[in-house]
């Protein structure tokens, strides 16, 4: 009811602003200056009038997804984007996201897998926007050298981006090679610009440090830095509801103990 709600809401709206648009210069201006603006007016009257159009078309063609995510249907949303993705062949990076996340909701996180083989056959814009989805869904299952596989397929730009380096340390870290994980995250630290990926590190390399000190070292001065830099540029507060905020995201859902931990060290 909610989003039906709001489209009628937002359809009167656009159509009283549509009417006000209309009618007030004709009954309020002089013919003369009305005819000095009514090319403006009616630009704005068309350009209203095509968004009305846009949102309309919008809705009626998401209007089957919209339930389910209303209701919180999780296996009628994952049904819906099956048929969609496999049989329609309709494949896009949003409804790949939706039915990873509804295929986790409903405890079938097999199925992405099998999801990521298809996608990467069938649309490689979608597989790439959905790698570290895909690459998460393998550490969910204890998989972290399949995991790393997939993430090692990123195209330049998504290989560069800080939750794709960060994920591929990890997966070193999972399997128990530590000295990788230091000198992989050792090597990023610096640029990393996300607070969670950060401080994520931050925690990964101290908490490593005693292991291979002497691989520590080399990086240790940018592990103090990127922690007082998120300490100057992030209160508590606002790190934490950064953290929380990426935490709609698959790959922060299934490390969120290990941010909370981060957060912990960080700001003790």
């Amino acid at each position: 009811m909610k989003i039906k709600f709001l489209y009628i809401t937002f359809n009167i709206v656009l159509i009283a602003a549509l009417l006000l648009l209309f009618f007030t210069p004709k009954l309020t201006l002089s013919d003369d200056l009305y005819t000095e603006i009514a090319m403006t007016n009616n630009i704005f009257i068309i350009a209203l009038l095509v968004i009305t159009i846009a949102i309309n078309c919008i809705f009626i063609i998401n209007r089957k997804p919209l339930k389910y995510l209303e209701e919180e249907n999780w296996k009628g949303l994952a049904a819906y984007l099956h048929n969609k993705i496999y049989t329609q062949k309709r494949i896009s990076a949003r409804s790949v996201q939706l039915l990873c996340d509804s295929l986790l909701l409903t405890g079938r996180t097999e199925e992405i897998i099998d999801l990521c083989a298809f996608v990467k056959a069938e649309n490689h814009k979608a597989y790439q926007k959905n790698l570290l989805r895909f690459a998460s869904s393998y550490v969910l299952l204890t998989k972290p050298a399949e995991a790393r596989s997939v993430l090692e397929e990123a195209d330049p730009a998504v290989a560069k981006t800080d939750w794709v380096k960060w994920y591929h340390a990890f997966t070193f870290y999972l399997e128990k090679e530590f000295s990788a994980t230091i000198t992989e995250l050792g090597q990023s630290i610096s640029v990393f610009k996300d607070p969670v990926v950060s401080a994520l590190s931050v925690y990964l390399l101290q908490q490593l440090s005693p292991i291979n000190a002497s691989e520590y070292q080399k990086y240790e001065q940018f592990v103090a830095d990127k922690k007082n830099k998120l300490l100057i540029d992030f209160s508590r507060k606002k790190f934490h509801e950064h953290a929380e905020d990426q935490k709609s995201q698959l790959y922060c859902v299934i490390i969120s103990s290990l941010i909370k931990q981060a957060e912990d060290l960080i700001y003790s």
